[in-house]
């Protein structure tokens, strides 16, 4: 029934933009519809559950939201969405009922239709930017701040993208019972099992649906580190720094002789300079005279706090990962005023080890980052204000519509001297794309624009 009704879905909507005046939107316009509807209902959801108070919105119109669906609707003419026809006519019709029978529902209904509606256009835009909508719901129903949300809302659509997925005979079993389970049990189940499941879907070898790198050199006991399950270096392997990097012999000859990364004050004996930390990350910035053109973030063994509860070589490898998503949107279309720094990660050898007491943890991987020539704040936050244009915004808009919810404030995209903007700060959260951010920032009439690109979907 489902396979019918999706082929009816794409046959109207093949006559329609066929016989009709509309050209075919394109798979960029369908893209920003994607980016700018997640944004209006997170916006939504949050404003019914009072989770924005205090928060900076864009304001879009009725007229505007109607737009960005009737643009989503000829999104399943494009590749990789025809297979999700059946989940946008879903999303668009949890989303009619909160809007057109308000009366008719409970409070705790209205809020529910809106957030599976919101999960359902959030999980396409992450298809359509080359990421795992699974992996995405993996690792919200893992965070703690799934608490204050559904969390059977979340395993039902789970449970969904899973069903969609199609799995060998060697698979079987395994979504069978992680599709009983998510059924059965993922309203309750703790962050710890949800870990679990995460990881096993992670690193199965069987699942054809993963890409899973099995080659690995030795590095620095990158394949041994006790610290590093398959998962973390799988997720971490893509942004290893290359052997033949020049920098790799200074790091070896700092790390592999003293386990300088122990505390701040072994670093500075090392003759590094400490030049902050970021509070709630725990990273300490420093630089080396070795290394005059390279940054390292650095999290000493001396930390035990963590960010949200997770490791720092997951946020390292966000970083790396949004970084790379970042450089490829810039050489595809072509943006002219936007730059991103080069990030790489260096495992640390196991030995030497810093004490084993309580007051130490480990860890695996630093992260080194290109050092970008920046100018003062104070003239960041006058460009920002004074001197930006339309197609500034519009490059803007345009890596933000296909991003993470990554920070887009000026103190994380400050100007370089060389009269670029620099994305210094890559590290993500799940969301919808963060185009408040930037706005308290500009002129008003920058402002005006801005607000004007989110509403239309980039038009």
């Amino acid at each position: 029934m489902r396979r019918i009704f999706a082929f009816i879905t794409l046959l109207l909507l093949t006559s329609l933009y066929a016989f009709g005046k509309e050209p075919y939107p394109s798979e960029e316009k369908c893209q920003n519809a994607l980016a700018s509807l997640t944004c209006y209902l997170e916006q939504t959801y949050d404003g019914l559950t009072k989770n924005n108070e205090g928060s900076d919105t864009i304001e879009f119109s009725p007229e505007n939201v109607e737009s960005l669906w009737h643009t989503l609707e000829a999104l399943c003419l494009h590749s990789p969405f025809e297979a999700y026809t059946p989940l946008i006519s879903e999303a668009l019709h949890d989303f009619n009922r909160y809007r057109e029978t308000p009366s008719l529902l409970s409070q705790k209904e209205l809020v529910a239709c809106l957030y599976q509606s919101y999960l359902k256009i959030r999980s396409l835009w992450y298809v359509g930017m080359d990421q795992d909508p699974i992996q995405v719901l993996f690792e919200d129903l893992e965070e703690k701040k799934t608490v204050k949300k559904d969390r059977q809302l979340l395993a039902m659509h789970l449970h969904q993208l899973l069903h969609q997925k199609k799995a060998s005979t060697t698979d079987k079993n395994k979504y069978v019972n992680l599709l009983n389970w998510t059924s059965s049990q993922g309203s309750s189940a703790n962050r710890n099992r949800w870990r679990r499941w995460e990881h096993y879907y992670s690193t199965t070898n069987a699942d054809p649906l993963i890409a899973t790198l099995l080659a690995s050199t030795p590095y620095n006991d990158f394949k041994a580190n006790p610290k590093l399950n398959k998962s973390a270096r799988k997720k971490l392997r893509p942004y290893l720094l290359p052997t033949n990097h020049h920098s790799k012999a200074i790091l070896d000859s700092f790390f592999l002789t003293s386990r300088i990364s122990q505390d701040p004050q072994t670093l500075e004996s090392a003759g590094f300079t400490l030049h902050s930390k970021q509070g709630r990350s725990f990273i300490h910035v420093a630089s080396h005279p070795q290394l005059p053109e390279y940054l390292l973030k650095i999290v000493v063994d001396s930390e035990l706090r963590k960010k949200i509860g997770k490791p720092e070589w997951m946020w390292f490898a966000r970083r790396c990962e949004c970084a790379k998503r970042v450089e490829h949107l810039i050489k595809k279309h072509k943006i002219q005023h936007f730059t991103v720094p080069n990030k790489w990660i260096y495992p640390l050898p196991l030995k030497p080890a810093p004490p084993s007491t309580a007051g130490y943890s480990q860890k695996p991987v630093i992260l080194l980052v290109k050092k970008m020539d920046l100018v003062s704040h104070a003239k960041t936050l006058d460009t920002w204000k004074n001197h930006i244009n339309k197609a500034k915004l519009k490059e803007l808009y345009t890596i933000v519509s296909r991003i993470p919810r990554v920070s887009i404030r000026p103190d994380n995209l400050p100007l370089t001297t060389n009269g670029k903007f620099a994305f210094v700060d890559t590290e993500y959260r799940n969301g919808s794309p963060a185009y408040e951010f930037i706005r308290s920032y500009l002129s008003k009439e920058m402002q005006t624009y801005w607000d004007h690109l989110v509403k239309q979907g980039g038009d």
